[in-house]
């Protein structure tokens, strides 16, 4: 069970020496200790599986307002699925500088900027798109309200008192703490190489080329 946000803060506070002056700003402080525990790491459940739909001719879509990064997108469309390759922002504006003018088809790329993506080829139907992606965590509600992150309350803590030297100008003592934070997100981390089920194998060199099976000749981004 996650403590709620004045547990969490109490914590902090006795950890620093149960100052007094501070009171006013703990609300501000620990929602900036949640950004800067998602600055640092991905953390299980921020994980999100979301759908989304195409519509015939439209290019570009909103990507969610608590979207970190998309980890990745696929088309689904029955025994035509396919998993949606992400283009750089210069390498797709170079390839493609006038999308519109291509043939309407089932997209294979995706190129994502600020609070959009973009499919390539334009949908020429609606199909469906899932996506999975990280997010930013939400802020507290109030003193009840707790954290979307399970088995980690010591990592927002120990995040608080990082935001707490460094907004009273104990930067040395931050430094400390970002350490300690650090160390504990790491560990934190590695409970999700314990995949028993879980074994990669590397690839070739050059194995990741963009192709789209049956479609390599409509494949702007192919050279060979």
């Amino acid at each position: 069970m996650a403590l709620k946000r004045s547990l969490l803060i109490a914590e902090a506070k006795y950890m620093t020496g149960n100052r007094d002056d501070i009171d006013a700003h703990m609300i501000v402080w620990i929602n900036w200790a949640l950004h800067r525990i998602d600055r640092a790491c991905d953390i299980k459940g921020l994980d999100v599986r979301a759908t989304a739909p195409t519509v015939a001719s439209q290019k570009a879509y909103a990507l969610p307002l608590d979207c970190k990064y998309i980890e990745s997108i696929r088309l689904i469309d029955g025994a035509n699925s396919r998993y949606l390759t992400r283009v750089d922002v210069r390498e797709f504006d170079q390839k493609i500088p006038y999308p519109e003018q291509s043939t309407t088809a089932r997209p294979s790329w995706y190129v994502d900027w600020e609070t959009i993506f973009e499919v390539y080829p334009i949908p020429d139907a609606v199909y469906t798109m899932l996506a999975r992606y990280w997010k930013w965590q939400d802020v507290f509600a109030d003193d009840d309200a707790t954290p979307e992150i399970t088995f980690c309350d010591d990592i927002i803590v120990q995040a608080l008192v990082a935001e707490i030297w460094k907004n009273t100008e104990e930067l040395d003592k931050e430094a400390v703490a970002q350490v300690k934070l650090i160390r504990m997100l790491n560990a934190h981390k590695g409970v999700e190489k314990m995949h028993p089920d879980w074994e990669p194998k590397a690839q070739p060199f050059g194995a990741g080329e963009r192709v789209t099976v049956g479609e390599s000749w409509t494949d702007p981004f192919n050279l060979g």
